[in-house]
């Protein structure tokens, strides 16, 4: 088989190569802020990771991305917008008894793509063998030509008059609490309006030592609350055998609303 074509010609300006920085491991994908775009995939055996732009016109710009954090590979690159098509390309060992089969010729779909344009064509070219005979012989042809891209979006969301807790999703530790199993036995809660006793759940629970003493700054919205309550209680309802012996009109009031 012929050796690993060389990069085509760029259409990519040579200051976007240049300008690469290590950015962040994570998110892993492809992550607009405004300004650029970090790029971070994960691989445990790769020797390097090549990031591939392309243009319009589908030619191709290969840069290598600087830094490897916990086997993420990441770079962040200024002025890559959305809308920017990006692959893969590997580098490290070919040993299939290994399970280990890298190859550089065969663009690869970042796995945390947001977005892919294009579809696979079936041409032999996007085997990592050939086709036919042995199949642990390596395949150097391009699949690029062959391969749908991933895309680069903007999933920035419209806040409106709020802000956005600005929290790592890593530093973050969700705590859901049901208003029935939180409130059930709570000693701030009348006695005559704990469940089972009482169906309607007209009662509001006090949750601010519960919320400071967890760290819990950021409440989610009261819309999101009463969904969450009302399909957790639909789920698990105080009798499963007979369901529809409850009144759920309370939530389904509140929701409404």
């Amino acid at each position: 088989m012929s050796s690993t074509p060389a990069p085509s010609t760029d259409s990519i300006s040579s200051s976007v190569r240049a300008s690469i920085r290590p950015g962040e491991p994570f998110p892993l994908g492809a992550t607009w802020d405004g300004r650029g775009t970090n790029f971070a995939v994960f691989s445990e055996v790769a020797e390097r990771v090549e990031l591939c732009l392309f243009d319009e016109s589908d030619r191709e710009t290969r840069i290598a991305l600087p830094e490897r954090t916990a086997f993420c590979w990441h770079g962040y690159l200024p002025g890559v917008r959305p809308g920017q098509k990006y692959g893969y390309r590997v580098h490290g060992p070919w040993d299939p008894a290994q399970g280990k089969r890298c190859n550089p010729a065969k663009l690869l779909v970042d796995p945390y793509a947001k977005s892919i344009g294009g579809g696979i064509e079936w041409n032999d070219a996007v085997f990592p063998y050939p086709l036919g005979g042995d199949d642990l012989q390596r395949d150097d042809r391009d699949s690029a030509p062959f391969m749908p891209k991933s895309i680069v979006i903007d999933d920035a969301f419209d806040w409106g008059g709020d802000r956005p807790p600005g929290r790592k999703l890593h530093e973050t530790v969700v705590y859901e609490v049901h208003v029935k199993g939180f409130s059930q036995l709570h000693r701030e809660v009348p006695e005559h309006l704990r469940l089972p006793g009482n169906t309607q759940q007209h009662w509001v629970v006090d949750s601010t030592k519960i919320r400071r003493d967890l760290g819990y700054t950021e409440p989610i919205a009261r819309d999101e609350a009463i969904r969450r309550t009302v399909e957790w209680e639909r789920a698990n309802p105080p009798s499963g055998f007979t369901p529809h012996r409850f009144d759920y009109a309370a939530e389904d009031a509140a929701f409404a609303h």
